[in-house]
């Protein structure tokens, strides 16, 4: 079995929700991040992969982490041993849950998924007690 294009639609609605929620000021106890990852036949991962390389993985993984870095959601499809699994799930966990961001990042305008998240909370945060400061 190899990996198909079932599971590539999730890491967005995952994310977007999330937004929705924290758009709509709907009061939550924790945030997540989520992301698809592919791996190749040869082991390659690939963060986000273009449609051509999810139909060439042998396996795909979506992953999702709440802000304190805990797994939420695990979700693998296509053929994949225990290490590949880890590797991937380390891979994730990278991405989602980087705190500290380089400047080559900054400047590339890539900061991780939990940054992006965190400012979009501070720019709410800070629109709703526009307010209060008026």
């Amino acid at each position: 079995m190899v990996a198909s294009f079932a599971l590539s639609p999730l890491p967005a609605l995952l994310n977007a929700s999330l937004l929705a929620f924290i758009s709509g000021s709907i009061p939550l106890a924790t945030t997540l991040t989520s992301t698809l990852l592919a791996v190749s036949p040869s082991g390659d991962l690939s963060i986000n992969p273009t449609p051509k390389i999810l139909l060439q993985a042998s396996s795909a993984h979506v992953f999702a982490f709440s802000s304190t870095g805990n797994l939420l959601l695990d979700l693998s499809e296509g053929e994949f041993d225990l290490d590949t699994w880890e590797k991937a799930h380390d891979k994730a966990k990278e991405e989602c849950c980087k705190e500290q961001v380089s400047e080559d990042a900054m400047e590339e305008g890539k900061p991780s998924l939990q940054t992006f998240v965190e400012r979009v909370v501070e720019g709410r945060v800070e629109k709703e007690r526009a307010w209060k400061n008026d």
